[in-house]
């Protein structure tokens, strides 16, 4: 910019003092005249900004909205900018973005470094459309996910690259880049592989931006949209008797205690304080106590027996009576401690109570790296927040076995995971809406023979399995899907439901 004829002005902002020094001392140490330099100790967000920008680099921070000072008057001010209500759940860096489409110059450029986590979340469907409408996009090029960009932060990166100029063509161009790149000498823009698309500001963008363009052509809006915008279909002559999993049920996230810490207990603690058995549920608070596929009440006990904190305190109606004194006891310690205070707690009514749930026969693990997880619950435990539950529609349990025979296919993991929000180092999140999204065969539709086959498949998987204790480490070999057999018999289940 220092080559350019004419005179170039660097407007600027930081928040923090120290940052601020540190780009102005990098600023001075770049040529620029002292009188082009207009740089702010100061919000960008809330600043007053009297000109349009020919080009804009930005880097915003990575802050929940509910953990800002100014988050209520973002969301008004927004609101009158965008036209949309964001939702209160957004992040801090989607105001930045939006702030900086305001302020492009015809024909201004801008790159802006963020999470993508937007791209598929709820909050980010108003951010998306400003986008499409202002006809801005260009590019995306995401930044593989094994490298984490930001110190302390689980979360993955893109480059959004802007452009105020009415476009040749709808839609816009994404690459992906790995780590083995960033990692090196780096690469220029032309070198990568760039494809066209065009999307819609509802749909989940990043299980749409996949490598194989096959995928991209094959997946479609369907008319029959649900409450929670993650309902897709899949336009393939062969799936017409698919049906959305909602037909049969659906999935809930697992309880939350608001204190892990109070009210967890060990059958040691559970004896020690008296507490009546008729306040306590017994509960699987861990997703590594259920690492098989396959959980029973064997499986609860072992976890009892062993010391695991695996009581959950429900204490809904506690009375003056003498063999309640145990109890009593313990609650007036929770409010010494201050549990009535804590965000769950303070909400319920008693505070001491938990949501009214019944044992989910199907659970699903809501963080994974490797492969998301499935399991199949006979026990009496209820699932906590490491944990989905699937809870089946009146009349429908009959279903939930050949529910959970499907899930555990690797058809069922790729369509899952082309649904669920990655953020860095591998790791996923899934959330029940991705759950709810997937389309599954009509088990309604299969004769009493098929159904018994598929039970049989599921029966020999089980006996595949290598014995597992319950809260203790797994060797390698008792991983599941290491086995060659395994993975074979899966595909073997898989093979049925799509013959």
């Amino acid at each position: 910019m220092t080559d350019c004829s004419l005179p170039t002005e660097f407007h600027g902002w930081e928040i923090d003092p120290i940052l601020y020094r540190e780009c102005q001392q990098v600023l001075d140490k770049s040529g620029a005249q002292g009188g082009s330099k207009f740089f702010t100790l100061g919000d960008f967000l809330t600043a007053k900004v009297d000109f349009l920008y020919d080009a804009i680099l930005c880097n915003p921070p990575y802050k929940r909205l509910n953990h800002s000072k100014l988050g209520n008057d973002l969301l008004k001010t927004f609101k009158d900018q965008v036209g949309v209500s964001i939702p209160g759940t957004a992040n801090l860096y989607v105001f930045f973005l939006l702030r900086i489409l305001s302020l492009l110059k015809e024909g201004g450029r801008a790159a802006v470094l963020l999470p993508y986590e937007f791209l598929n979340a709820g909050y980010g469907i108003p951010v998306k459309r400003a986008l499409l409408e202002s006809d801005s996009l260009r590019r995306i090029l995401f930044l593989d996910s094994s490298w984490s960009l930001f110190s302390g932060a689980v979360t993955s990166s893109c480059i959004l690259f802007l452009e105020k100029l009415k476009p040749e063509s709808s839609g816009f161009l994404w690459s992906r880049v790995p780590s083995s790149t960033l990692n090196g000498e780096g690469t220029s823009i032309e070198s990568l592989e760039w494809r066209e698309v065009v999307l819609n500001a509802g749909d989940k963008w990043t299980r749409l931006l996949r490598e194989n363009k096959d995928i991209i052509y094959k997946i479609k809006s369907d008319a029959k949209i649900s409450s929670n915008n993650n309902y897709v279909s899949m336009a393939k002559s062969y799936q017409l008797d698919k049906v959305s999993i909602l037909e049969f049920g659906k999935f809930r996230r697992g309880i939350a205690t608001g204190d892990n810490g109070f009210f967890l207990l060990s059958e040691k603690e559970v004896l020690n304080l008296q507490i009546p058995p008729e306040f306590l549920r017994s509960s699987i608070p861990k997703a590594q106590y259920a690492l098989s596929p396959f959980f029973t009440g064997d499986d609860w006990n072992v976890l009892r027996s062993g010391g695991a904190k695996v009581w959950l305190l429900d204490a809904k109606e506690v009375r003056s009576i003498d063999n309640h004194k145990g109890i009593k006891k313990y609650l007036e310690e929770g409010i010494k401690r201050g549990v009535p205070n804590r965000f769950l707690p303070s909400r319920r009514r008693p505070w001491h109570s938990q949501e009214s749930r019944e044992p989910s026969r199907i659970l699903a693990t809501s963080f994974h790296r490797e492969d998301i997880r499935f399991v199949l619950n006979s026990s009496p435990a209820v699932n906590l927040t490491c944990f989905h539950g699937f809870t089946a529609k009146p009349g429908y349990q009959e279903y939930e076995d050949l529910l959970f025979a499907y899930l555990i296919t690797p058809h069922a993991h790729k369509e899952l995971e082309s649904r669920t929000r990655e953020y860095a180092q591998g790791l996923r999140k899934v959330e029940p809406g991705d759950l709810n999204s997937l389309i599954v065969p009509d088990f309604r539709k299969l004769h009493e023979i098929e159904k018994e086959k598929i039970g049989s498949l599921l029966s020999k998987y089980r006996e595949l399995l290598y014995p597992w204790t319950p809260g203790r480490r797994r060797k390698p070999e008792q991983i599941v899907g290491k086995n060659p057999a395994e993975r074979q018999l899966l595909v073997s289940i898989q093979e049925f439901f799509y013959l």
